[in-house]
């Protein structure tokens, strides 16, 4: 490249420019076409490909620590540069947690941990509580239910600065110890979290666990997502249910406004969205994941503007059930002034995302998607616009 305007702009307005690109993407696939410019861009670009890291398999892991510990014994630093860490396999290598927690040590401005819900990644947690505490901005912690999983869970309120959090409980194989010693650490401060997640769990364990997390302060507090499919019936549980468990984070926390649930059975989300309905006035974004009731539509807040709905499209009982929700809506919009937009999007993560153009007429369940095209016609000419995974 060498245009006049290239020669004009110095090396350090070029770093900060494909800095912004790359932040705006997030994709390494960016830097290796930023890199093929020329070689003044390969030279600011090539930093950047430690930006955002993420592994799809055990081995890769294994040759980036190799890749990390021989530029450190040259005296070169690349993981000074990563920002991100995700990681989406199962860790079956051995010593794989210590390699995980190896590799961390080199990324000293990490600002994103998401290593997922496969593996116990207790350790690497807890050393990042340690030393990124003050700086770390989203974690997923996967938190196993051993002897100290009271310790695991309260060591998160180490992330003080915390935007976006995701609190997993492993299953457990046998009796679980419980999680009386909980109650007696401080409860949570994230003045920044604005995103909170939470699955996993069953029984007294999940109580208690949404008990500790619902007496933290969140004052940025804006989505909650719950997975019941995980956390068990919420009417179990020896120190109340999980509906009384999550009362206070809802009464504590009124910038609340988009709320998901997600659960294996109808009657959960319905029992969860009637107790806390009083509550929900401020929620302007409702998701309902997985076999929707249609009688949820009779609690959603007047106030709700968008309302997302997903089923597994193969599963014909799924897909139905759907539609029941749809149609039992339709004769209540004048209740929901506000609704403009229901996502209706699949849930089957083995399949494409569903989409209004790949609807084939021969299909299974063509006639399913029939009527669904049937009542986005007549939500449209009411203002509602049914839209699917792409929008």
């Amino acid at each position: 490249m060498t245009s006049p305007l290239h020669d004009r702009l110095t090396h350090e307005i070029w770093r900060v420019v494909l800095e912004e690109v790359v932040e705006r993407e997030k994709r390494p696939r960016l830097i290796l076409t930023l890199m093929h410019v020329c070689k003044a861009w390969k030279a600011i670009a090539q930093p950047l490909l430690y930006r955002h890291l993420h592994f799809y398999s055990d081995n890769c892991l294994i040759k980036f620590h190799r890749h990390l510990l021989s530029n450190a014994l040259r005296g070169c630093y690349p993981g000074k540069g990563a920002r991100t860490f995700r990681a989406t396999f199962y860790g079956t290598t051995y010593h794989f947690h210590e390699r995980l927690q190896s590799i961390l040590v080199y990324m000293p401005n990490l600002e994103v941990f998401c290593p997922g819900t496969n593996w116990n990644n207790r350790v690497a947690v807890e050393w990042l509580a340690q030393t990124r505490g003050k700086s770390l901005k989203q974690l997923d912690a996967n938190i196993w239910l051993g002897e100290d999983a009271d310790l695991q869970i309260a060591v998160l309120g180490q992330f003080s600065v915390l935007e976006k959090l995701d609190i997993h409980m492993a299953e457990y194989k046998g009796q679980a110890p419980p999680l009386s010693d909980l109650h007696m650490f401080p409860a949570f401060e994230m003045s920044a979290l604005t995103h909170l997640t939470l699955s996993g769990g069953r029984g007294q364990h999940a109580t208690i666990f949404l008990t500790f997390v619902s007496r933290g302060l969140f004052p940025s507090l804006k989505e909650l997502s719950l997975d019941l499919r995980t956390l068990g019936h919420i009417t179990t549980g020896i120190r109340g249910t999980l509906t009384n468990a999550l009362l206070p984070l809802f009464k504590n926390h009124s910038r609340l406004s988009h709320l998901s649930i997600t659960s294996v059975n109808p009657d959960d989300s319905l029992r969860l969205i009637s107790s806390l309905l009083p509550l929900l006035g401020n929620i302007h974004k409702v998701r309902i994941g997985s076999k929707p009731p249609q009688e949820v539509i009779g609690l959603l807040p007047t106030n709700i503007a968008e309302l997302r709905l997903e089923a597994n499209f193969h599963e014909r009982d799924e897909m139905q059930t759907l539609l029941n929700c749809i149609s039992h809506m339709y004769p209540s919009l004048s209740d929901l002034p506000s609704l403009k937009v229901i996502w209706v999007n699949s849930d089957d993560h083995d399949a494409r995302p569903f989409e209004w153009a790949n609807v084939d007429p021969a299909g299974d369940n063509a006639d399913l998607f029939f009527q669904l095209m049937l009542y986005s016609v007549r939500f449209a000419s009411k203002g509602v616009h049914i839209q699917d995974d792409n929008g």
